[in-house]
């Protein structure tokens, strides 16, 4: 009855210690959205106005480094080409995100996206005021041991005018962060010039996890097997 009773003492332990192994998760996720309306044309025929919005990924800004069991998950707007086009009036939006998780191990990670809406007068005659606007929202969090979550986002019109934007979260000081604003842009296109709104989006995470309630529970484990050896070999006659 005694040899059950502690069997049962020592599986209760590691079922505790493997769930303390889960409850280590430490996890980020960051997001950037971004909407494009074309508000108004004038000065022609809006159908010589070429308005397009395309997405390519920063392959050479962006990297990942894993140990342990961590993993990296993102989420692109939408598989380029086509590019979107439009009309007056119209709004477009382009989701961006990644999210990180890790149990036991490191995460560090990085995702750059290039967002660019082009705006070209292809008639040879006519020039255009073109109205057009950005509402952006960022959305960073970061839950878990060591975990911290960094969103951002820099846009311009080619010219030294840009402007930048940061959401933060960590697990200590804030884990989320939350940040929506906007721009708007009216811009005149001379026959045949051609405008590009440039938007770089980045998602940076950083995780590290170690199951230290897990180690404790086992080392209490180990010490009281060792203890219960002890007190045996005391009682041998």
């Amino acid at each position: 009855m005694r040899t059950m009773s502690k069997h049962m003492a020592v599986l209760a332990l590691w079922a505790f210690s493997q769930t303390a192994v889960q409850a280590a998760l430490s996890e980020y996720q960051g997001s950037a959205s971004l909407t494009y309306t074309l508000s108004s044309v004038s000065g022609g025929d809006p159908s010589l106005l070429a308005v397009t919005l395309d997405f390519e990924s920063d392959v050479a800004n962006s990297y990942k480094s894993l140990s342990g069991d961590g993993q990296v998950t993102v989420s692109y707007p939408y598989p380029p080409p086509p590019p979107i086009e439009f009309e007056v009036g119209q709004s477009a939006t382009a989701l961006f995100s990644a999210r990180g998780e890790v149990n036991n191990g490191e995460v560090t990670a990085q995702h750059v996206g290039l967002f660019r809406l082009a705006l070209a007068n292809t008639s040879s005659a006519d020039t255009y005021q073109v109205s057009f606007g950005l509402d952006f929202s960022l959305s960073a969090s970061a839950t878990g041991q060591g975990a911290e979550s960094q969103v951002s986002l820099e846009y311009f019109l080619e010219d030294p005018n840009t402007k930048y934007i940061q959401a933060y979260a960590h697990y200590l000081v804030g884990p989320n962060d939350l940040i929506s604003d906007g721009d708007t842009w009216l811009l005149t296109l001379a026959p045949g010039e051609e405008r590009v709104l440039t938007a770089q989006a980045g998602i940076y995470g950083n995780l590290q996890a170690v199951p230290l309630p897990a180690a404790a529970w086992l080392f209490l484990t180990a010490g009281a097997a060792i203890l219960g050896l002890a007190r045996r070999v005391r009682q041998i006659p």
